[in-house]
């Protein structure tokens, strides 16, 4: 932080999805330094090349949470949308300088260009660093929080699994209890459909629901049995996981998949239903997982950032 007033007004701009604490590291960086802040956040249209857009908050709603966050904190800020990446920055006498990241300075470079061109004064560029997850292995940032690997705090959700994990009583009473809603039919995701266990996947098979994954362990009810259906599918993948564990090698295999999507079908030599919890913390968020609940019917788990957080305080 500079913690000393340089200019009357900075410009600064983003999505600002999912309002994280690297938002807020940023906008109190810019603020200390400047009597006001001219915020710009992005419309709809120029969210569309972004990783995972179809998550993107609206834009009314990133802008509350922008200005909440900046009334909470006492820094007075205008907040105007973008329908371009220039916005108030190439108008004349508004804005005395600019804050950007170490990810954005190509636009502030750009908006000096662009003034140049225009015969203004290019502005001076504040750079400031990017904030990094709790591992410290990377940024915290909407993309990755859409992603599914982080939560806004930066918390890295599959550091959970940097070992085979053994549920305890808890855990293993906690998972028993179905921690989604009770379907008949699939409902569509923003991104993936993955079914665990036999029965399901069969009944997936059987009504022709479009599914991207399925896990099953050759069992039902934890009893060997012959399926018809299953029978015929290709195993791309054949993973150790014993009973009331999580392991790496099957945390890997599921991180293969998420990465490259590449093959469909994986076989369980032990146990498949933990792979649904892995599968909250490892996918990208409104990503779908159904698996079968005795003797209540397919549960359907809608990935939010609520189950993942659910999840995640569960296992740690």
């Amino acid at each position: 932080m500079i913690n000393k007033i340089l200019y009357k007004l900075v410009g600064l701009g983003g999505t600002f999805d999912h309002f994280h604490d690297g938002h807020k590291d940023f906008i109190r960086y810019a603020a200390s330094f400047s009597r006001e802040l001219t915020i710009g956040i992005t419309d709809k249209k120029m969210t569309l090349s972004k990783p995972f857009n179809k998550t993107i908050e609206p834009a009314n709603a990133r802008s509350r949470s922008v200005k909440n966050f900046c009334e909470n904190e006492g820094i007075k800020a205008r907040i105007v949308e973008l329908k371009d990446p220039f916005g108030p920055a190439i108008e004349r006498k508004t804005i005395y300088a600019l804050a950007c990241t170490t990810d954005t300075i190509f636009g502030a470079d750009k908006i000096n260009e662009v003034r140049s061109k225009m015969r203004m004064k290019e502005l001076p560029i504040h750079i400031h660093k990017l904030l990094l997850d709790k591992k410290g292995t990377g940024p915290i940032n909407s993309s990755r929080i859409r992603q599914g690997e982080i939560d806004r705090q930066g918390n890295v959700f599959a550091d959970v699994f940097s070992k085979d994990l053994q549920l305890n009583e808890i855990q293993r009473n906690f998972f028993t209890q179905p921690q989604g809603k009770i379907v008949s039919k699939p409902t569509k995701p923003s991104y993936f459909t993955c079914v665990v266990g036999d029965s399901t996947l069969e009944k997936f098979i059987q009504n022709n629901w479009k599914y991207n994954l399925g896990i099953f362990d050759g069992k039902r009810k934890r009893v060997t049995f012959n399926s018809k259906v299953l029978n015929k599918l290709k195993i791309d993948e054949k993973v150790d996981n014993r009973a009331g564990t999580i392991s790496k090698t099957m945390i890997n295999t599921l991180k293969k998949w998420i990465k490259n999507r590449d093959f469909k079908h994986i076989f369980i030599d032990g146990e498949e239903d933990l792979a649904a919890v892995a599968l909250v913390l490892l996918l990208p968020l409104e990503s779908n997982i159904y698996y079968g609940q005795p003797d209540k019917g397919i549960i359907e788990m809608r990935v939010t950032e609520g189950l993942k957080h659910k999840i995640f305080e569960v296992l740690t």
